[in-house]
């Protein structure tokens, strides 16, 4: 009599008997069924599961671009003019940038020589509040270079009010805040190659003079940036990167680095920016870094923070330059072509009309503008020219130091400062 079916078994009418039911074959290696090919769907499935955790999460920390930035009316003032898409601010903005890049002319200050003092190459000029300037000059025959204050046109008989702070082997930057002077050499020789000190004045001798050595024998340091307070200093270095407080004179922090940090720059006034090939974020305050901005691409020649807001970074390498958004994805925002050649890349950014200028690989200042990303042309070159590296860009503000002149780009080659200003003294064939 048959029962019915039970599972795992089969009834046999003629024998009238239940039999187990057994495989008599062997699963191919690729079946659906297979236990390798089950067990790969099962891992798949697991790993499909992760990144979509993963991309949930990202998506929940990520600010996206709203959708009124798209608004032709809503956006025109807000968003969109921020990050330089906007069409009617940039067809207004970058023909008004282009015209005032085409009426920058240039004048070349030569440095005068004195009488058994040669000058050689002048390395930097940074104007004084009280309307003298600091030269770091390399003279001829003599190992290191000078830092002097003088007047600023210098004159003649320069050489007489001249006032020797320190010997040095390449100044990267100076500081005329609190007020003090900030020196930093490259290379770690005695007797030290950070300098912190109080300038001389009509009023005071020096109270103040610290020098320190950072870095071992065989490291280097590469650059130096002072925060938006005039009172911190970051050091990028070989292994290392320092931050100098220069109300104590000190070094209060340093992290260590695997491999060159080239540049240095301050997002906000607690935060810094430095990095080989990725950009990373260090926080001072907690002593917290992490990895920003993932670039694996050539190592990173220089990082400025292009503007007052603190969210954006203006990072280049030897073919490129790109903005990237901290607030935004890992992509930068703009990217536009630039070559240029050796270890760092020397630039500048105005921060009210948003104008990069660049040294490229033939010795030229090119002149980009932030909000579009466009190319806006080459500086006019100065009369006698020289085949120097141009060095040391800087907008200045002229008020003070360089009579009428508001807007004034300052780069130094060779044993002259060169600078563009609005109508200069050379013409347009100079």
């Amino acid at each position: 009599m048959n029962l019915g079916q039970i599972p795992g078994y089969y009834y046999d009418s003629e024998k009238k008997k239940y039999f187990k039911i057994q495989a008599n074959h062997v699963a191919p290696v690729n079946a659906k069924h297979a236990a390798s090919n089950v067990g790969r769907e099962q891992r798949k499935a697991k790993k499909h599961k992760v990144e979509d955790r993963r991309r949930e999460k990202q998506l929940q920390q990520t600010v996206h671009r709203s959708r009124v930035a798209h608004h032709p009316l809503l956006a025109g003032t807000s968003l969109t003019r921020e990050v330089g898409s906007d069409m009617s601010s940039t067809a207004v903005l970058e023909p008004r940038n282009a015209a005032f890049v085409n009426q920058l002319r240039p004048d070349r200050v030569h440095i005068p020589a004195d009488a058994g003092r040669s000058t050689s190459s002048i390395l930097d000029l940074q104007p004084l509040s009280d309307g003298r300037v600091a030269v770091a000059i390399s003279r001829s025959g003599r190992r290191g270079c000078s830092i002097l204050t003088a007047r600023w046109p210098l004159g003649e008989r320069w050489a007489s009010e001249i006032r020797d702070l320190v010997s040095l082997h390449m100044v990267s930057e100076d500081s005329d805040t609190l007020p003090t002077m900030v020196a930093v050499t490259q290379e770690p020789k005695s007797p030290g190659n950070l300098f912190i000190g109080d300038r001389p004045s009509a009023h005071r001798e020096f109270s103040r003079s610290d020098l320190f050595t950072l870095g071992g024998p065989e490291s280097s340091l590469w650059s130096s940036s002072l925060s938006s307070s005039k009172e911190l200093l970051a050091i990028s270095g070989t292994d290392n990167v320092f931050i100098a407080d220069l109300t104590k004179g000190d070094v209060v922090h340093r992290i260590s680095s695997k491999n060159d940090n080239r540049d240095v720059a301050w997002l906000n006034g607690h935060t810094v920016a430095y990095g080989h090939h990725d950009v990373c974020l260090w926080d001072i305050r907690s002593s917290g870094t992490a990895t920003r901005f993932h670039r694996r691409k050539a190592p990173i020649t220089g990082i400025r923070s292009p503007n007052k807001h603190g969210v954006q970074l203006l990072v280049s390498d030897n073919r490129h330059l790109e903005v990237y958004d901290t607030r935004m994805g890992k992509t930068p925002l703009l990217t536009f072509a630039h070559t240029h050649q050796g270890p760092q890349l020397h630039f500048t950014v105005h921060d009210d009309t948003q104008l990069v200028t660049a040294v490229d690989v033939d010795n030229e200042i090119q002149t980009f503008s932030l909000r579009s990303g466009r190319l806006l042309g080459a500086l006019r070159q100065p009369s006698g020219g020289q085949k120097a590296l141009y060095t040391k860009l800087r907008w200045l503000d002229a008020e003070g130091v360089l009579g009428d002149k508001e807007m004034v780009l300052q780069a130094c080659q060779g044993n002259s400062v060169v600078r563009w200003s609005w109508g200069g003294r050379d013409d347009d064939e100079g």
